[in-house]
């Protein structure tokens, strides 16, 4: 069984900007739920506004699948896909591990009937060039680890009391795989020391 933490506050503030022509970039540190939470858009295109499946294009680029992948294959990848039947929703899932990505997402943003959203790791996302190609033209929403509130949501059937699950939640933070997880302390802390050093 997969958890998934409903993300209210984000997800109503990049709901917020669907449709609209700015791209919606997502930052934050590794595991902090970026990649989940542009499921969860996903989810919401196809139930509440009724995006058919054809329309929505996700791409994961830290996948084995793109390892070598140029800007131009990139651009010349996602343009073969898009739809001829309306907009197309674009998800491009840690966009970094592509050099030259600010340049592809440019030019489909200009050039094609796009809603572009799209996820980086904040160490390889604050390159100059996201202004040069992009000014203007995106929104940059950063994405933390789980608030105590996102954390209590979580945990509110759990017979802890308010007070242990902020003192584990101090102990531990606030990634969701250590939340979501029924680690002990050494575990908890061997996690987040893995993706701290990464």
């Amino acid at each position: 069984v997969v958890f998934v933490i409903d993300r209210p506050l984000y997800m109503d503030k990049i709901m917020a900007y669907t449709d609209t022509p700015f791209v919606k970039i997502l930052t934050g540190v590794r595991r902090c739920g970026k990649s989940t939470i542009l499921k969860m858009i996903m989810e919401r295109l196809k139930t509440e506004r009724h995006i058919p499946d054809e329309r929505i294009i996700s791409c994961h680029y830290d996948s084995m699948e793109y390892v070598d992948l140029t800007a131009k294959d990139m651009y010349d990848q996602l343009k073969s896909r898009l739809s001829t039947e309306g907009k197309t929703y674009l998800f491009l899932d840690e966009v970094q591990e592509i050099e030259g990505w600010e340049r592809v997402v440019n030019s489909l943003a200009s050039e094609f009937d796009v809603d572009l959203y799209v996820t980086g790791s904040n160490s390889r996302m604050m390159s100059s060039e996201i202004a040069t190609y992009l000014t203007g033209r995106y929104i940059s929403i950063p994405v933390y680890t789980l608030s105590f509130a996102e954390y209590m949501e979580f945990h509110k059937d759990s017979e802890f009391t308010k007070n242990e699950l902020l003192n584990e939640y101090i102990r531990k933070g606030g990634f969701p795989i250590v939340a979501l997880g029924n680690f002990d302390d050494h575990s908890s802390y061997q996690i987040v020391e893995g993706i701290y050093t990464s």
